[in-house]
């Protein structure tokens, strides 16, 4: 697997090897919002202000997607990619995103009923499927719209380019999922993480846990309960991988067939 020994990640491997990974990317902020609206708005954190997981950039500040509409692009999206809300420049008129702004929360909350400890496989999907099945789900979606959009624009003589924004809440607690993935780690020996790095590290600033503290207290389980952290990991990358093998889907051929993802990748390998 590209994301190390021990996880199984055979369609992100089969994506990977067909695209450009990035292999050198690193968080400015040790929590997942400031990160975002750093990596949506091109700003580092000094310049947006923004530590904690309440705190949003001002809307009149360009965005991701925005940049791409502002010439001209589809720009449509699904799941986890701003912290709760979809914030940022879509053509919801073309296609909505999902989900909405407060029924992340609800998702949220139907795993978190389900779970019976730290790590929690399950046989049945909670109502209305997995949370990140259903963001998948809408990003291919979303696909289907953008390219069908774009091969119009091109049996007209025009051209029609997208951006598809695809994020998934995983690793993210609540650590609920298929069994289906659990079952691909028994014959793996993961070893826990050793007790002598289970806190703080000495100087590290406060703001940098952000306003949580869970993944300190999932470090200080008991061994036992630790390794099943430690294999629920591993299983993350497994379940967060495309459920989709996009080697086999109808868009395949289509996408080969309209220029804009050879010439969007020449464009981002020259820049």
């Amino acid at each position: 697997s590209i994301f190390g020994r021990f996880a199984i990640t055979p369609n992100l491997d089969r994506l990977a090897a067909r695209g450009v990974t990035f292999d050198r990317a690193y968080a400015q902020v040790t929590v997942c919002n400031p990160s975002r609206n750093s990596f949506m708005t091109g700003r580092v954190p000094d310049v947006t202000q923004v530590w904690n997981f309440e705190s949003q950039v001002p809307g009149f500040w360009v965005n991701l997607p925005g940049h791409f509409r502002s010439h001209g692009y589809t720009t449509l999206g699904a799941g986890k990619l701003w912290h709760w809300m979809p914030h940022g420049d879509w053509d919801e008129s073309v296609y909505p995103y999902f989900p909405e702004a407060g029924q992340f929360q609800k998702l949220i909350r139907a795993e978190r009923s389900l779970q019976n400890s730290t790590v929690t496989p399950l046989d049945k999907p909670p109502p209305g499927g997995f949370m990140d099945v259903q963001f998948a789900d809408h990003g291919m979606a979303c696909l289907e719209k953008a390219v069908d959009l774009a091969m119009q624009a091109r049996a007209s003589g025009k051209s029609k380019p997208f951006f598809v924004g695809v994020g998934f809440h995983l690793p993210h607690e609540p650590y609920v999922f298929p069994s289906e993935f659990w079952k691909l780690y028994d014959d793996v020996a993961i070893p826990s993480v050793p007790a002598n790095v289970r806190r703080r590290p000495f100087g590290m600033p406060a703001f940098a846990l952000g306003d949580v503290q869970s993944p300190f207290s999932y470090l200080n389980q008991p061994m036992g309960e630790n390794g099943q952290l430690r294999k629920g990991e591993q299983h993350l990358w497994s379940y967060s991988t495309p459920p989709v093998d996009l080697s086999k889907s109808p868009l395949e051929g289509r996408a080969a067939e309209h220029p804009f993802p050879k010439t969007m990748r020449n464009e981002l390998l020259r820049g």
